[in-house]
Order: structure tokens, then sequence, then C-alpha cells
């Protein structure tokens, strides 16, 4: 297993307020577009205050990117796919504050419990899961991490394992709107992959050479 020495507190610029929240909406028109009626499912907005007291249960701060997030719309009201269609992020749905404190704790009785920083890289205890999906998440790391140090503010993949997934929250989104607005979206499993791996590289390159 790799060992990290150390793990550097949080750094590096988070992207405007007004920029991520654009990069949201173009999300949601491109699932509108592709006839998957998000817009009912998300819930309001959530000022700063109310983030606050919402997750009062995260022992960590909460980074700009979170505010961002939340600021644009309050969640996924449901927690798993059926007859509805929800808001992912590739395989994650936008969980809202209440099953982001569910899914913490679930995240933390299981790699908590296993995992050190010193061993997996990042502080799983100050990481912020704003998406999950069947026993995966997708992690902000609020109190630093070191499995990429070029991207101090990337987007975090627990599941079978602990790996940085995008370079930073606007690459993730930036990365699902092409995947959803692609041809193949939801085509043949070959086919797709090849052009969902072209994509995810497009907008992390390098994502997966670490």
């Amino acid at each position: 297993m790799a060992r990290y020495p150390s793990i550097p507190p949080l750094s590096g610029e988070p992207t405007p307020h007004v920029r991520l929240r654009a990069l949201l909406e173009e999300l949601r028109l491109a699932f509108e577009a592709k006839g998957y009626r998000v817009s009912s499912e998300l819930k309001p907005p959530l000022n700063e205050t109310e983030l606050r007291q919402k997750c009062s249960w995260f022992p960590g701060q909460l980074s700009s990117e979170l505010f961002s997030l939340y600021g644009w719309r309050g969640g996924q009201q449901l927690r798993a796919f059926n007859e509805f269609a929800p808001f992912w992020f590739r395989d994650m749905i936008f969980s809202t504050p209440e099953v982001a404190e569910d899914e913490y704790k679930s995240m933390m009785e299981t790699y908590g419990k296993y995992s050190t920083p010193e061993d997996s890289g990042i502080n799983l205890s100050t990481s912020f899961p704003f998406a999950s999906f069947n026993g995966g998440w997708y992690v902000f790391p609020c109190g630093g991490q070191a499995l990429d140090p070029v991207h101090p503010r990337a987007i975090v993949c627990v599941f079978q394992g602990i790996g940085a997934y995008f370079h930073s929250m606007e690459s993730m989104i930036r990365t699902c709107i092409d995947w959803v607005s692609h041809p193949l979206y939801q085509g043949k499993p070959v086919e797709w992959e090849n052009v969902e791996m072209e994509l995810w590289q497009k907008h992390n390159p390098g994502v997966f050479s670490r």
C-alpha cells in the first residue's frame, strides 16, 4: 500500500461561484435535452447560513465549492435510481446535506475505520461526500489530500479503493457536460467506454497516471 507521510492542508484557488453555478445549469439542461427530467427532483438552493446549519454534523470546514454547489441546488431528492431520473455526476447521485450525513457515517464506518490518512493520502474524516451511490462516494477533500498534489482541490472517489478522479469540481462538471451531451451517452458499453475515457482525459489530463 502506498504511504503518504503527510497530508497538506487544502490550498489553491476555488472556481468562482458564478462560473461553477453556470456550469451546473448547463449540465442540468444537458440532462433535460436527453429526456432525463432531473429538474423536478432537484431541491431548492441553500444559502450559506442554511448550508452551515444543515451540515453542522460535518467536522471539517466547508469549502467554497460546496457553497457554490448547494447554492445552486440543494441536492437530488432521491437516494437511488428509480422511475425518476437522478442528477448524476457520472455514477454518483448529487446528495442533499441530509443524505450526505448518512453517507458520511457509512463511509467512516467502513473506509474510515481501516484507512488512515498516511496510507490513503486523504483525511476522510474531513472529506465531504457530496455525491454517492450504492456504497461509493465522491468527496471534496476539505482537509486536504496527497493523492494528487498538483491539483489540491481534486475530487476523490471512495469506492473499491481511494483515488483522485477529477482535477477539480469545475473539471468534473465540464466532463459530465460533455458525457451527457455526447450522442453515444447511454450507448453500447464498448463504444461508450472509449469515448468516456477520451472526454475524461480531455478535461483531466493524466488523471489516472498517478
